[in-house]
């Protein structure tokens, strides 16, 4: 239902997928772009490890991740 709101007037929306189809929206999509090839490397060395040794100390990694920002948050 509509409840009269303008984007990006009234409310800024972001997603976090870097989904294509967001760029084309009547209302470009601002997102998070985060490499997927580099989570899925990340998590399946998390995952090995893991496996083959499952008393290891929890591991924290850092991906970089990028704010692609478009009109859908942006104030004219």
């Amino acid at each position: 239902f509509d409840l009269g709101l303008r984007v990006p007037e009234d409310v800024g929306i972001a997603g976090c997928d870097e989904l294509e189809e967001g760029r084309y929206m009547a209302t470009p999509l601002t997102t998070v772009g985060a490499p997927l090839h580099a989570m899925c490397e990340a998590a399946w060395e998390l995952l090995l490890n893991r496996i083959r040794k499952p008393d290891s100390p929890v591991r924290h990694i850092h991906i970089p991740s990028e704010l692609i920002v478009r009109e859908s948050t942006q104030r004219s």
